[in-house]
């Protein structure tokens, strides 16, 4: 600073006089350099909270459409698993009926589309069309 610099006189309580004079001689700076410092920083940290602000609503923007994304997902994963199902009935149905291409390729068809169902842990036409497996009995000499 400079003696050129504009003055302006301020009125401030005594209490607030005495903060600043106490916090420029802890940092070793004069009455006018701490004002001078203390004001430049808060309008350092307005522009800080106006970058913070529009981060937080680039963020909560991103975060609304990954919440959209999923409910999106849910619902195509809810209609594949009807599919599935729908298909597990056709091909029980056509295995009553003695019709096993139908029945292969209507299985086919719904493990590719439960693939990535069952993949985390869902549903597999496999395990809803198999019949239960035969108790064995056992030998006798």
């Amino acid at each position: 600073m400079s003696r050129t610099d504009p003055q302006m006189k301020i009125r401030i309580p005594d209490d607030l006089k005495e903060a600043v004079e106490t916090a420029a001689a802890g940092a070793g700076r004069t009455l006018n350099a701490e004002v001078v410092q203390r004001l430049t920083a808060t309008f350092a940290v307005d522009g800080d909270v106006a970058a913070l602000a529009s981060q937080v609503e680039m963020l909560t923007a991103q975060r609304d459409d990954a919440y959209r994304a999923v409910r999106a997902l849910q619902g195509t994963q809810e209609a594949l698993a009807q599919l599935t199902l729908a298909v597990a009935d056709l091909a029980a149905l056509s295995k009553a009926a003695g019709a096993k291409s139908t029945i292969s390729s209507a299985r086919a068809v719904a493990n590719a589309l439960l693939a990535p169902l069952s993949a985390s842990g869902g549903p597999s036409v496999d395990a809803a069309t198999s019949p239960a497996p035969r108790k064995r009995e056992p030998r006798t000499a």
